[in-house]
């Protein structure tokens, strides 16, 4: 199952709605980052539109952005307007669909010029030989929404530390306590039946 699709069961997300969900995840020595699902934009103002090709994160200013190709600005959203104390630019080169947040300022959504509300976005970017905190991420859960009733959406951002994985001997010494419980019992079962 994609971490994705299982952090938003987990989290209640239903990507099936119109909401877009994104995550910033420690995998091994690098940072890897996800978009995806879809945005209403009936009750956002459209703005002026932009262009670059790469996907970029500025932590203190909460903006993280695919970006490849020529994207329009829509607002105004509320949610968090930091996402971590990191005050530098990180730009990584990707190649799926152009859209992101940026909650500072009146706070903004971006999406591919000429979007259709509710179509499917999608793209993924690693940013090579990074950590959370070396782009001064701070893990959590942001949400940013915008529009009431029929017109309400959202757009969240799950920061996701490196799992933490054992290492082999701590396996090895929960095989010996777990032998080591064995014996004790099958000992006491033995003592039982030679009393009984």
């Amino acid at each position: 199952m994609r971490p994705i699709l299982l952090l938003s069961l987990l989290l209640g997300i239903n990507t099936c709605q119109a909401a877009l969900v994104f995550t910033l995840e420690e995998v091994g020595p690098d940072v890897v980052f996800t978009g995806s699902g879809s945005a209403n934009t009936a009750a956002l103002s459209t703005g002026g539109t932009t262009g670059a090709s790469s996907a970029r994160i500025s932590a203190s200013a909460a903006f993280f952005l695919f970006e490849t190709g020529t994207i329009r600005v829509y607002s105004v959203i509320s949610g968090p307007t930091s996402i971590g104390p990191g005050g530098g630019l990180f730009s990584v080169a990707d190649t799926g669909d152009a859209f992101g947040v940026y909650g500072g300022g009146a706070g903004i959504v971006y999406l591919p010029n000429g979007y259709v509300s509710g179509s499917p976005l999608f793209n993924t970017a690693t940013f090579p030989g990074q950590s959370l905190a070396s782009i001064g991420l701070t893990p959590g859960t942001y949400v940013w929404t915008w529009g009431s009733g029929a017109t309400a959406d959202s757009a969240t951002l799950t920061v996701i530390p490196a799992s933490v994985i054992p290492e082999p001997s701590t396996y090895i010494a929960l095989a010996g306590f777990a032998g080591l419980g064995l014996l004790v019992w099958r000992r006491r079962k033995v003592r039982a039946h030679q009393r009984g």
